[in-house]
């Protein structure tokens, strides 16, 4: 199964505050410095006129990722098949999850 990178922020910072005996907040900054280092190796997710596209496919998109569903994920970015923004939403919740 594979974890979002949210979830493995937390790990690392309980395990940094569990293992090393840090502060809190020395955890906390260590998070904060990880979850930058995620955000540039993985990137933000592209902006998307949703009110074009439909809200109900953002939501579809995004539960499949927070599922780790890599499979109807790409199956998604096969039919989007032109390179359109929700195309490339789409690519990135999948580098972002798989």
């Amino acid at each position: 199964m594979t974890r979002r990178p949210t979830a493995v922020l937390a790990s690392l910072a309980l395990g940094a505050t569990l293992l090393t005996g840090c502060s809190e907040g020395e955890a906390e900054r260590a998070v904060d410095r990880a979850a930058d280092r995620v955000k540039r190796e993985v990137g933000d997710l592209p902006d998307v006129n949703w009110e074009k596209h439909g809200k109900k496919l953002k939501r579809r998109v995004d539960q499949l990722a927070e599922k780790a569903d890599c499979s109807e994920l790409r199956k998604l970015a096969k039919r989007e098949a032109n390179d359109t923004e929700v195309t490339r939403y789409i690519k990135a919740q999948l580098r972002q999850a798989c």
